[in-house]
């Protein structure tokens, strides 16, 4: 008799906690914080109890130091120093991020090339200046400086072969700074989390057991274009309405063409998703590219997949992306 009951009682704490632990799966508590990071609204949410906000704190302090290293606005970083006083930078770090940006400009012909900085800097987009169409001579003056075989790097140092020269990282430093968030989350033993960086998304694991399900904004309105499911990927957004000014009735945005120094494509909006944010970040550039050339690069890379609308409002999806869209009405994060 005594036996049984220990068995039931034993039958009842385990369904106990079976029910315990569902209960955490199917409505899971949310810690989320948001912070201004890069210019934008960085937001880090994980799910579980409050023991997890020192570990989204402690993934929005790395943020933070990559921003104030990576950033042009920061007049006392070592790119400051390389883009205004030629002096050589010697930091593991940047050299590392250099690496890759050199290796994604070669793959992606030019399109992408963070010796952009004095054609940026001449339309206004620093925020020096007022944003305007600049006198073509001014254009044609700078393109000779943009070109990122002008950057040379050996061990920790980065040098550049002409003075003029300026490197901008707004391509790839926020996709890097997702990266470093997440490995900090990983290495605080957080198994899911959502990092929403401003068009930069990161989905950590999966969510009440399922891939995190996310939106794809719509260019021109306030909706959604897509739905996508992913674990464990970047999704990175670039658009031509992010960062903007209309002159004559015209649209001009950042996102500016190395090669002709004049922004814009036939494509209005670009989400690309690889599971290094990064590489994410930076194949999102291929926007400059236009729509045909960028379907057939991303088709080429065996990780990455894209969804893009071009002016004309036709939504083009990568060879491989079916599997992860989703119905509109289905996305619920």
């Amino acid at each position: 008799m005594k036996k049984n009951i220990v068995i039931i009682c034993l039958t009842l704490i385990l369904l106990f906690l079976l029910a315990l632990y569902l209960r955490t799966i199917t409505n899971p508590e949310l810690q989320k914080k948001t912070q201004i990071l890069m210019d934008t609204y960085c937001t880090i949410t994980v799910p579980g109890g409050p023991e997890s906000i020192a570990a989204i704190d402690k993934a929005f302090a790395r943020m933070r130091e990559v921003d104030q290293k990576f950033s042009i606005g920061n007049s006392l970083n070592a790119i400051s120093a390389f883009n205004e006083r030629n002096i050589p930078i010697d930091d593991a770090e940047i050299a590392n991020v250099v690496r890759v940006a050199i290796k994604y400009s070669e793959i992606m012909d030019g399109a992408f090339d963070i010796t952009i900085e004095p054609l940026v800097r001449l339309w206004g987009f620093y925020g020096e200046e007022a944003q305007h169409v600049p006198d073509i001579r001014e254009i044609q003056k700078r393109l000779p400086l943009v070109n990122y075989h002008f950057l040379k790097v050996g061990g920790n140092i980065v040098i550049k072969t002409i003075p003029g020269v300026g490197v901008d990282f707004g391509g790839i430093a926020k996709g890097y700074a997702v990266q470093q968030a997440v490995k900090v989350l990983r290495e605080q033993g957080i198994k899911s989390a959502l990092i929403d960086a401003g068009g930069q998304i990161y989905t950590l694991g999966l969510y009440q057991g399922k891939e995190w399900k996310i939106g794809v904004k719509h260019p021109r309105n306030e909706g959604v274009m897509s739905g996508l499911k992913i674990s464990d990927m970047s999704a990175a957004t670039s658009g031509d309405y992010q960062r903007f000014f209309i002159e004559k009735g015209v649209r001009y945005c950042h996102l500016i063409n190395p090669r002709t120094g004049f922004p814009g494509s036939d494509i209005i909006g670009i989400t690309v998703i690889h599971p290094d944010p990064m590489i994410a970040d930076v194949l999102s550039k291929s926007f400059i590219l236009g729509k045909d050339k960028a379907l057939k690069l991303i088709n080429s890379i065996p990780e990455a997949d894209c969804i893009l609308m071009t002016n004309t409002n036709e939504i083009y999806y990568s060879d491989k992306i079916k599997k992860r869209l989703l119905k509109l009405n289905t996305i619920t994060h």
